[in-house]
């Protein structure tokens, strides 16, 4: 029975050293890391009055991700609405401006241009 197992264990082995492709890579820079990006909002509830706006500074991993082009989305637009606040020469920008229309709750939504990066947070609309 020992030898068995022992022969069992020696054969697994051998099959997952050969089922490792050397070309397979999670890490193209060679930094030792997988290469993964996010964008993140700091705050999981956002709140907002009726009539107000706020500005929402997503967070990133990068300055490679921080340099793409995001969308914001507001799920419910009865309630809130929301668009890409300009810089100073006019230039859109990455910051979300969220203005409340009416209370309730709805979602916000943050995407990247390509649809890859997604990040999604709570909007409460108060009166």
């Amino acid at each position: 029975m020992n030898t068995k197992f022992l022969t069992l264990i020696a054969l697994l082995m051998i099959v997952m050293v050969w089922s490792c492709d050397e070309k397979q890579t999670i890490d193209p820079e060679g930094t030792g890391m997988p290469e993964f990006h996010y964008v993140k909002i700091k705050q999981k509830t956002i709140r907002v009055a009726v009539g107000k706006s706020d500005s929402i500074v997503p967070l990133f991993d990068s300055e490679e991700t921080a340099a793409m082009t995001f969308h914001w989305e507001v799920l419910d637009t009865e309630l809130a609405a929301i668009e890409s606040a300009l810089d100073s020469i006019g230039a859109v920008t990455n910051i979300g401006v969220v203005t409340g229309l009416a209370p309730g709750n709805t979602v916000i939504k943050i995407e990247s241009e390509d649809g890859k990066l997604k990040y999604f947070t709570d909007l409460v609309v108060r009166q």
